[in-house]
């Protein structure tokens, strides 16, 4: 089936792998996407639209299209893959103005070099700041640093690891988030030593 491929998808794949492509991923597919349907065996078209990567590459090698496999555009393709497609533009990639309003706009404070307000904004989201302390809510710790993980592997690293040592830096709790912060102190060595 892979032969009823448009040539142009074809083309796209392989750029897309090998860091040469304009638009991501969800960028392209969404507007491909009933073309690709029925050019593609239904579970290859399910894995395509689900599993990209390992999908394009069997894609390209069932087509005999030698490629390149860009780790650092994989990567950064994953991290769009995250979000939304209401948060991405034309070209299926985060929109800055969305980025800036994450976590009660602390990214923005961050992203303008204004790392204390950033801080406060990230602690008052957490519930660790201002006068009366809010309940600790596991979920937006977790949310926190699994953004601050994604930020490292695909998307700006210095970000994540801001987010990453305020996390680590927190009093014990003597709850389960203290589970988080030990966690988030492993991957801020991790990250700090690549």
């Amino acid at each position: 089936m892979v032969a009823n491929l448009a040539q142009e998808h074809l083309q796209f794949f392989k750029d897309l792998l090998d860091e040469n492509a304009k638009v991501s991923f969800l960028g392209c597919f969404p507007k491909h996407e009933e073309s690709i349907k029925t050019s593609l065996a239904r579970a290859s078209f399910l894995r395509l639209k689900f599993s990209p990567f390992e999908e394009i590459e069997k894609i390209l090698e069932k087509a005999n299209i030698a490629y390149t496999r860009n780790e650092t555009a994989v990567k950064r393709e994953k991290y769009f893959l995250n979000f939304h497609r209401d948060v991405l533009d034309e070209n299926g990639k985060l929109k800055i103005a969305h980025k800036r309003t994450i976590f009660n706009s602390a990214i923005g404070y961050y992203l303008d070099g204004d790392f204390d307000n950033a801080k406060l904004l990230l602690e008052k989201y957490l519930g660790i700041s201002g006068k009366a302390k809010a309940k600790y809510s596991f979920d937006k710790f977790q949310d926190v640093v699994s953004f601050a993980e994604i930020e490292i592997d695909c998307g700006d690293k210095q970000l994540g690891i801001f987010i990453l040592a305020l996390v680590c830096n927190l009093p014990r709790q003597y709850s389960s988030i203290d589970d988080i912060t030990t966690y988030a102190a492993a991957k801020l060595s991790i990250a700090n030593e690549v």
